[in-house]
């Protein structure tokens, strides 16, 4: 009941505002057009990415809106080669991207307006709001000028709706197991020069896992205003975010095991992952003639409270056979950019500044045992179970780094793009144990001064006024510091960096008025030091480096404005992720696991959708992904099948408002999705069928 309340006094002030004469309704925003299609993420400066050196996918908001996308699954589902998988050690509410791939959670770079989402630790998908947002774009391949150490698979950027043209709307939903959600945008009226734009939302999910369901609350006020010939804005985003995990399967030998229910929970009754965050931003930019100077800092504090457990041994007469723990984990963020932005007569273009990304996390948690039925029923209960270890972990990051970076004309047709970054991070970490009375307390520091960089070229063979055909190829070296390693079994060692060299080319078309695109890429990125996920010796997971790595394959992309009325995207992806140097024990006997798949990386994906949708009347759209079989475990004696997922919906819109149904998973596919790095050999299930209610007003 914790959101309901929160969800029925958003919607009665939606509903307040529906029935309000007070403001005019308007007419349904207009199609995008060609020079809305743009990206800011491969250089920072607006521009098509059809002539951009690197493979960048825009969706736009309009679509977004259209399709009913309520997360970053949703939003980017008819991506080429990208595969979010919901559910995730995170709780329910959380979802764990995989691209070009490589499915690692800090592999990726989650941008919101420009700041690093998550700050110098992993990304942060569960305080990510869809609302009033303009367009994301998605770079595939790292990142290493612009963003720094921080990127290797992906950069995903999130870019809202200018201060102050927010249309006000107010949508609510109702759907399967108790779902509901409200949210409300408005612009807010101007005042002192300032333009603003403000968003609620609330919502709650539950899930056909039994005791599983998250509760979500998040704000956002948006602000510019004009000071002389610049512009400042300012912000405040705050979120906070109450879930009851549910349990991944265990799997015994090559399958997930057929003894364990289907929607069985084994964490402890009162099993809980509570989140607070809260961030600032403020962002000055000012021309100097054909110079543009821009200042951004941003701050966030996030606090985090779990409570929750794992099966140790699938067998009900084992006593314990479970693992729990009990975790807080606060962590403290600082990002700080300043760069320029100017051209040098026609064909040359720079961008050249210095940022600074500061994080600090602390967490301190303890472990327990308990015992739970395989069936899950009843469970054991939280409060009850006494600590066993009590552990403390302190980390201190700073990565800084200066960069430029050039775009080259030298002919109308031919562009290069190059650029370098010097990378200066440093990391400290404590651990403090203590067990049965006896203390334990080991520290360790680690610096890294590292070169990064890239260089791509593009040639356009052909154009006919909106349409056009181009070829690409870039190499790209990047560095990055290993994830943040918050295990209760971890020790104080810090990581090595993981560092990737990727070859990346390709095509781009457009054609029929700018109204249908196609892309095509080929890739192989090669890694040094992945981290990953392994049980230690302790029975708790731990983060490890792992070697080499090979990442290869081909995506190819469409979409297509038909008509009007009718919008459409297809996509296919081959991937090849393979071990090339990697030995790690098994049973205590090492293993050479060069030639084997990544675990989870399936070699096949597509997916598809269209829409029909006129300006009035019935509307309708359909969904399609397909993932191709993978392999459950390292070693690859455990293949999961292919599956697919269909998704569809109908409704009746016209310009003030819009009714819809909206079905998820609607053949009721419940494939592993996502490996548990928390229990031994366990796997998330794709959840189940679902159905959304809403309705959408324009005020």
């Amino acid at each position: 009941m914790r959101t309901r309340y929160a969800v029925a006094l958003l919607a009665g002030a939606c509903l307040a505002g529906a029935t309000s004469g007070a403001v005019a309704a308007e007419t349904a925003p207009p199609a995008a057009t060609n020079q809305e299609y743009v990206q800011v993420t491969s250089t920072r400066i607006p521009e098509s990415p059809d002539g951009v050196p690197a493979a960048v996918t825009v969706m736009t908001g309009e679509e977004l809106r259209i399709r009913g996308a309520k997360n970053l699954r949703d939003a980017l589902f008819l991506v080429a080669g990208v595969d979010i998988a919901p559910l995730g050690d995170a709780g329910p509410a959380s979802s764990v991207p995989e691209i070009l791939g490589l499915r690692e959670f800090d592999a990726y770079l989650l941008v919101v307006d420009g700041v690093p989402w998550g700050g110098a630790f992993n990304p942060d998908t569960l305080t990510l709001s869809l609302a009033d947002v303009a367009r994301i774009e998605l770079l595939r391949g790292p990142a290493p000028v612009l963003f720094g150490a921080t990127s290797f698979s992906g950069v995903i950027q999130v870019v809202h709706s200018n201060p102050g043209a927010t249309r006000r709307t107010a949508t609510l939903s109702a759907g399967s197991y108790s779902g509901g959600a409200a949210s409300y945008a408005t612009a807010l009226p101007t005042w002192a020069g300032i333009d603003g734009s403000l968003v609620l939302e609330a919502e709650t999910q539950g899930f056909r896992d039994d005791r599983t369901q998250y509760d979500r609350g998040l704000v956002s006020w948006r602000n510019s205003r004009a000071i002389g010939k610049g512009n400042l804005r300012f912000g405040l985003a705050g979120a906070w975010l109450q879930q009851d995990p549910g349990s991944p399967h265990p799997r015994t030998g090559p399958e997930l095991d057929p003894t364990v229910p289907l929607d069985a929970n084994h964490t402890p009754s009162g099993s809980e992952i509570n989140t607070r965050r809260i961030t600032g931003d403020v962002e000055y930019s000012h021309p100097f003639r054909t110079v543009t100077w821009t200042t951004l800092l941003a701050l966030s504090e996030s606090a985090t409270g779990t409570q929750r457990g794992f099966l140790t041994a699938v067998d009900d007469t084992v006593n314990p056979n479970a693992n729990g723990f009990r975790q807080s984990v606060d962590t403290s963020d600082i990002f700080f950019d300043s760069h320029l932005a100017f051209p040098l007569g026609t064909k040359w273009s720079f961008v050249t500044g210095l940022d600074w990304l500061y994080g600090r996390a602390e967490a301190n948690g303890a472990d327990f045992d308990y015992y739970v039925p395989v069936d899950g029923t009843p469970p054991a209960d939280v409060d009850g179970l006494g600590d066993d270890v009590s552990i403390r972990i302190a980390d201190n990051r700073n990565f800084a780094g200066v960069y430029a970076q050039a775009e080259w004309h030298p002919l109308e047709w031919l562009r290069f793009d190059f650029g370098g970054r010097y990378n200066d991070t440093s990391e400290s970490r404590s651990r403090h144990e203590q067990e049965a009375g006896v203390k334990d307390h080991g520290s360790d520091d680690l610096g890294e001064s590292r070169g990064t960089g890239q260089i791509g070229a593009s040639a356009r063979l052909w154009h006919d006024d909106k349409d056009s055909i181009h070829v690409y190829a870039d190499y790209r070296r990047a560095f990055k510091p290993a994830a943040f390693d918050a295990g209760l079994d971890s020790d104080e060692e810090i990581l090595d960096p993981e560092t990737a060299h990727d070859w990346e080319g390709g095509a781009k078309g457009v054609f029929a008025d700018g109204n249908v695109r196609v892309g095509l890429q080929l890739f192989q990125m090669t890694f040094e030091n992945l981290v990953v996920s392994q049980i230690s010796s302790g029975g708790l997971p731990v983060l490890e480096n792992a070697g080499n790595e090979r990442f290869r394959g081909g995506e190819i992309e469409g979409s297509a404005r038909i008509h009007h009325d009718w919008w459409a995207r297809a996509n296919y992806a081959r991937h090849d992720s393979r071990f090339l140097d990697y030995v790690t024990e098994f049973g205590g006997v090492p293993t050479q696991l060069a030639g084997k798949r990544l675990e989870m990386s399936a070699k096949d994906l597509a997916s598809g959708g269209v829409i029909w949708r006129p300006d009035h009347g019935l509307f309708a759209l359909a969904e399609m992904q397909f993932v191709g079989a993978r392999y459950l475990n390292k070693r690859n004696t455990a293949l999961a099948e292919q599956y697919e997922t269909w998704s569809a919906g109908i409704g009746w819109r016209n310009e003030h408002w819009e009714i819809r149904l909206d079905g998820e998973n609607l053949n009721d596919a419940r494939d592993p999705v996502a490996e548990s790095e928390l229990g031994d050999a366990q796997y998330y299930r794709l959840p189940a069928r679902s159905f959304t209610l809403s309705g959408h007003f324009v005020f």
